[in-house]
């Protein structure tokens, strides 16, 4: 099955070969963003935004050839905007998902959830919670993971009261992926959560180096609470679509595999039976020389008598015989034998 990818544009071209009784749609809500710090004058800890949902629809009827509209999401529109869509020729949503919701000062964001699809659905989970104001800085919370065909993100860490370093993000897309790690020193970030392999997770930052991206679905590190330079969190990394193509692939090779199975019991079923056809056509064959071979000697061994074969004269004379026999035994009994002929 062919998979398409789509990351912009509000308008899709439905491929011609479009099959509406084989087919899936899946979708990623757009992330939410972090909130600003709680105070004009920076104290207390922002919260972290949620992540987006995740929706499956199965089996949608489209035209081929036609053109459809669909909604792709900005980072930051909020569970309150539109969300990943797309729309049948009638103009009626068949799959929607969600997008995270926004942090507000110390509350964190909801993850993306209620999307339409109900082929498959994992909700993206809520960013990491805030700090009430103090009379210091403190770091900021992190954002969740979204959802994803293996299953639902997980949280941001959360802030920690007294502490300057920046809480890691969720990690995305279930499986064996974790929670972002909590606000710990006042210098060094925190880690982001390991992606849906179990691996890929953001480090935090230092007074020397920058946070760093999460890969394969982990969550980024939370920023150094040391210097300035280093205070912004890592972004998390995309796992969610490039899983979709490993299962895809996966999906593929499994197929493929089922496939040649099938074909390989098939054509050991065929052998057998040729095996078998040979064997009957070879006793066949070894019978037939037997017949043949007892019918010359039985021709050799007992011909016919010479006499057997009567000729014409011989059944004229026949003839002659039965309608003389005849008019005899009529004359006699008024029956008569039948003729010859």
């Amino acid at each position: 099955m062919t998979q398409i990818i789509l990351v912009s544009g509000a308008t899709w071209n439905v491929p011609s070969d479009w099959n509406s009784a084989n087919n899936s749609i899946e979708g990623i809500g757009a992330g939410g963003n972090g909130a600003a710090p709680p105070t004009a004058g920076n104290a207390g800890a922002a919260a972290g935004g949620g992540g987006g949902e995740y929706r499956k629809a199965s089996n949608v009827t489209l035209t081929p050839s036609s053109t459809v509209d669909i909604n792709i999401p900005s980072g930051g529109a909020g569970s309150g905007a539109n969300g990943a869509w797309i729309k049948n020729g009638g103009g009626t949503i068949v799959m929607e998902a969600k997008n995270g919701g926004n942090a507000s000062t110390v509350t964190a964001g909801a993850g993306g959830t209620g999307g339409t699809g109900a082929a498959a659905s994992a909700v993206g989970a809520a960013g990491g919670g805030g700090n009430t104001p103090g009379t210091t800085l403190v770091g900021a919370a992190g954002g969740g993971g979204s959802g994803g065909p293996i299953g639902t993100g997980k949280t941001g860490g959360n802030a920690v009261g007294g502490r300057d370093a920046g809480a890691g993000g969720g990690g995305s897309n279930g499986g064996s992926s974790t929670v972002g790690g909590d606000v710990t020193g006042d210098t060094t970030g925190s880690n982001g959560g390991q992606g849906t392999g179990g691996a890929g997770a953001g480090s935090g930052g230092t007074s020397s180096a920058d946070a760093t991206a999460g890969t394969s679905g982990g969550g980024g590190g939370g920023g150094d609470g040391a210097t300035s330079a280093h205070r912004h969190g890592a972004a998390g990394g995309m796992d969610t679509i490039a899983q979709m193509q490993r299962d895809q692939a996966e999906a593929d090779a499994r197929k493929s595999e089922i496939a040649l199975t099938n074909f390989a019991a098939q054509a050991g079923r065929i052998q057998n039976a040729a095996q078998a056809f040979t064997g009957v056509e070879d006793r066949l064959g070894r019978r037939f020389d037997v017949i043949s071979r007892d019918l010359r000697d039985a021709i050799k061994s007992h011909p016919l008598p010479s006499g057997c074969m009567p000729d014409a004269g011989r059944m004229r004379a026949l003839s002659q015989a039965i309608a003389t026999a005849n008019a005899a035994i009529g004359a006699r009994l008024g029956r008569a034998m039948p003729d010859a002929d």
